[in-house]
């Protein structure tokens, strides 16, 4: 997904495109991703470090989903973070770490295997 909105920032694509693009292609990706969380869910114990990190995902979601529908609105702050970052520097980034650890239980979890499967049959 991120190769995708590289191809419409370097394209200068407008709000109207890139909901479109979005809705044609990322919408997929991100819809597979929240069932795969769905399912996963069952199976791990609430309090467990994926458990958390599933919960923390759905709740999360209409927030992490947001941009699919705004094509003015980007697919991450990292602007904004990257800006902001040397005004910051020697804060407590709790979160992001907090963060981290999350998407790492997925990730060794293997619960990103399919979207490597899938991202060469949508690029």
């Amino acid at each position: 997904m991120y190769g995708w909105e590289k191809q419409l920032r370097l394209s200068r694509a407008g709000p109207a495109l890139r909901q479109a693009h979005r809705r044609a292609h990322s919408r997929m990706v991100v819809e597979r991703f929240h069932r795969a969380l769905l399912r996963l869910r069952p199976r791990y114990l609430p309090q467990s470090p994926m458990g958390q990190a599933i919960s923390y995902a759905l709740n999360q979601w209409p927030t992490l989903a947001r941009f699919l529908d705004h094509g003015e609105v980007e697919i991450d702050n990292n602007l904004v973070e990257n800006a902001i970052r040397p005004t910051a520097i020697g804060k407590n980034y709790g979160e992001v770490v907090i963060m981290r650890r999350y998407v790492g239980c997925f990730a060794d979890a293997g619960a990103f295997r399919w979207l490597d499967q899938g991202s060469t049959a949508h690029n």
